[in-house]
C-alpha cells in the first residue's frame, strides 16, 4: 500500500499534462490498479487493527470518511479548476505523493 500512494501521485501528475487519448489509455489502468490497491489495503489495515467486536464500527467509520472524501473532493476541485483545469489533478498528485512518502516512512519505522 505504501508504494501505491506515491505511484498514484506520480501517475496523476503525468495525467494532468497528458492530453492525448493514448496517454489516458496507458495511464488510466495504472491509476485504477494503484487506487484499488490503496482502497483494499486500507480496509485490511483497519481490519487487522480493530478487534473482532469492533470491526463493524471501524469499517463504518472508514467508509464514512471515504464517502465524505468522495463528496468533498469534487467540490474543492470545482473551485480550484477556475484557475486552471489541470490544477486539481496536480494538487491531488502532490498530496498523494506526500502522504505516500509519509506512509513509507511509517512502514519502515514499524
Amino acid at each position: 500500500m505504501a508504494w501505491a500512494l506515491p505511484l498514484v501521485g506520480v501517475t496523476l501528475a503525468i495525467a494532468a499534462y497528458y492530453d492525448t487519448f493514448m496517454g489516458w489509455v496507458v495511464l488510466f489502468p495504472l491509476l485504477s490498479l494503484c487506487g484499488a490497491t490503496c482502497w483494499v489495503s486500507s480496509m485490511a489495515v483497519v481490519s487487522n487493527l480493530a478487534g473482532k467486536e469492533n470491526q463493524g464500527k471501524a469499517f463504518g467509520v472508514l467508509q464514512s470518511f471515504m464517502s465524505l472524501a468522495l463528496f468533498i473532493a469534487p467540490l474543492i476541485a470545482g473551485v480550484i479548476s477556475v484557475y486552471s483545469v489541470e490544477l486539481p489533478l496536480f494538487i491531488g498528485a502532490v498530496m498523494l505523493f506526500a502522504i505516500g512518502l509519509f506512509a513509507i516512512r511509517l512502514y519502515r519505522r514499524g
